[in-house]
């Protein structure tokens, strides 16, 4: 008679498709008030557009099914990453997965690369936008589907009054399961949170705002637990900052940040280890948020940071991340980028004449 697991098992486990070995290594939890019980690394969409280095489909195939396979059964993508491109890939990635076997998220409200169209919180394009990503994922209907950096948002009220309630209505026709707002401000997701029924939003997701130079986000840890909302934690490498590569043109640190960050990266490199795989290892060792997603650009990495994710930090490690803190990001004056991408974005739409679409009367 075969020996019973006594460990449980997540609800997206199938037998036969995962790798139980990785499965029972992976922690999982529950997500604020809903039914979702998510492994504690996710796998990041935007890197399955080529936003940090180009990936083939075949690649994205390979990272999709090692991420899946090995416990991870939360992922994240957007149709901004890459303008539909993640979508398309991810989607034509999951054709040979069990939809029992993952969770999909993605978001409403950021699309395009030129300036004058990159942000729609509009009723109407959020419609769209949901049934666009539902047929480019090749699914019935999505797990959690977030608002896309609300801060940039011309008016909160457009959010709260307009956004939100359409997302509602879709989930009401079962489109959704969830609803979520995402944004580099805390602040500002807060401020929604307080605007709205509760219970209405599920889910926030704070991107670099709890890793190795910067732990904000605890600040509104309790906020957000006792309004029943799970907190999603996105990119503990600091989109790219704390890499031994330089981070995308793109990046918005400053560069007292940038430049902190790259030596600490020497330094690390200098005495044996990678700053990368200690930023994303600390990260998920801390355990104070349910999941943190990570994108990657190869199936190496994929198959490193399922490592990262089962494997407590050694003594070594450990006493490495604390002299790199001390050294590098304890003394640094500014460690966020508060609103530089927001007034370069609408210092652009005041050059252009333009203006966001909206409901407001």
């Amino acid at each position: 008679m075969p020996n019973k697991i006594a460990v449980p098992l997540p609800p997206t486990y199938v037998e036969g498709f995962h790798n139980l070995d990785q499965v029972l290594l992976t922690e999982y939890q529950g997500i604020g008030n809903t039914n979702l019980m998510v492994s504690n690394f996710g796998l990041g969409g935007s890197g399955l557009a080529s936003m940090y280095g180009e990936v083939s489909q075949e690649t994205a195939n390979g990272i999709v099914e090692i991420a899946l396979k090995g416990g991870v059964n939360y992922i994240d993508t957007a149709p901004w990453y890459g303008q539909g491109k993640s979508e398309m890939v991810l989607g034509e990635a999951l054709k040979s997965i069990p939809r029992r076997a993952y969770y999909v998220s993605t978001k409403v409200g950021r699309y395009e690369m030129e300036v004058t169209k990159q942000f729609d919180f509009t009723r109407k394009k959020i419609r769209e936008s949901v049934e666009k990503s539902m047929a480019l994922l090749g699914l019935d209907y999505l797990d959690l589907v977030q608002i896309h950096d609300v801060e940039f948002c011309h008016s909160l009220d457009q959010i709260v009054q307009h956004s939100i309630p359409e997302l509602i209505e879709l989930k009401k026709e079962g489109k959704i399961k969830h609803i979520g707002i995402t944004g580099y401000s805390i602040r500002v997701m807060k401020r929604i949170v307080e605007q709205v029924e509760p219970g209405t939003i599920d889910t926030i997701l704070s991107y670099c705002h709890y890793n190795l130079f910067n732990q904000d986000l605890l600040d509104f840890k309790e906020f957000f637990t006792n309004n029943g909302i799970g907190i999603i934690n996105a990119s503990p490498v600091g989109m790219g900052l704390l890499s031994p590569e330089d981070p995308p043109k793109w990046h918005g640190a400053f560069k007292q940040l940038r430049t902190a960050c790259s030596d600490a990266a020497k330094y690390c490199h200098a005495k044996g280890f990678n700053l990368s795989s200690l930023a994303v290892k600390w990260c998920l060792r801390q355990k104070e948020f349910p999941t943190t997603l990570s994108s990657v650009t190869s199936q190496k990495m994929m198959e490193e940071n399922l490592k990262l994710a089962q494997n407590h930090l050694t003594p070594e490690e450990s006493e490495m991340i604390a002299d790199v803190q001390t050294k590098f990001f304890k003394p640094l004056v500014i460690n966020n980028w508060e609103n530089v991408d927001v007034n370069s974005y609408w210092t652009a739409m005041e050059k252009k004449g333009s203006c966001q679409p909206s409901d407001l009367k």
